[in-house]
């Protein structure tokens, strides 16, 4: 009996300890924020703009939290209030830098954005990406790298993200589509190879090339086929999966798997309506 009862009471403290100790969907997480900055393919940012190619890049660590934010922005919030990002600078942290022609450059950052986290058309499903949106507001200006001058205003990020379950789903669904491409990309690479590669192409006989250039057409259209497709799954599905950055994010006690192809924008007001000017990418990993 008296083992029993020791039994027993040990459970209930290692039960009480786990569940101190269990992480909480609403605990806050740290993060770095990398902002690349520089102009892209579809922007409308001034043609002077970056238009050297140039980059300027700018690491931001942020406190991503559950709190609401104290102002909502109608971009992002999608009729619910966000929930606050801060900078670490604003808490204790040091100012972001950078390099330019004249040395370390510091850029203030407002001490509060909001973040919010927006499910797939149609809500969770079969692994699909979430949409992960948030703004930060740029305080210092004329902070400039060659043509890359960054603005000073609100910016805008979205970039995929999945949860820990739906990442799981995603991954399975997509890899048999990156090991479809593969093959074909080989087997094309193989015909192509100048030493082990289709004899037929020499040109020897004329016939026998005909016939070489019609079996490579069907293989460079198999791959082109199976590309696509995986270009298309990568819009939804994580791509590189192992590779990608995961870490806790408030709202559940899944990790969070973020893209490392998210988009940077301004918000422009025009004559008639606004439009959003891309001034970069962003990537973002868990401290």
């Amino acid at each position: 009996l008296i083992i029993m009862t020791t039994s027993v009471l040990n459970f209930s403290m290692l039960a009480m300890a786990l569940s101190t100790t269990s992480p909480s969907p609403w605990a806050p997480s740290s993060w770095r924020i990398t902002l690349n900055f520089g102009r892209e393919p579809s922007t409308t940012m001034p043609k002077s703009w970056g238009e050297s190619g140039g980059r300027l890049v700018l690491p931001v660590d942020v406190l991503i939290e559950s709190d609401r934010v104290s102002k909502v922005d109608d971009v992002i919030s999608g009729g619910a209030t966000p929930s606050k990002l801060r900078p670490l600078m604003g808490i204790g942290g040091d100012c972001p830098t950078f390099i330019n022609s004249e040395g370390e450059q510091t850029v203030e950052i407002g001490e509060e954005g909001g973040w919010r986290m927006s499910l797939p058309p149609g809500g969770a499903k079969a692994g699909k990406a979430s949409s992960l949106n948030f703004y930060l507001d740029i305080l210092t200006k004329g902070a400039s790298r060659n043509d890359v001058t960054i603005p000073t205003e609100r910016i805008y990020f979205v970039a995929n993200c999945w949860r820990e379950k739906e990442f799981n789903i995603g991954r399975r669904s997509i890899e048999p589509i990156e090991r479809s491409y593969r093959r074909a990309q080989q087997k094309l690479e193989k015909k192509l190879d100048h030493d082990t590669g289709d004899r037929r192409l020499d040109g020897t006989d004329a016939l026998d090339t005909i016939a070489a250039y019609g079996d490579m057409a069907q293989l460079v259209q198999d791959r082109d086929d199976k590309l696509y497709k995986l270009k298309e799954a990568e819009k939804v599905f994580p791509a590189n999966s192992e590779e990608l950055p995961k870490g806790p994010w408030p709202g559940a006690t899944e990790w969070l798997a973020v893209s490392p192809k998210g988009g940077m924008a301004i918000r422009k007001k025009k004559m008639f309506g606004e439009e959003f000017q891309i001034v970069g990418t962003w990537t973002a990993s868990p401290l």
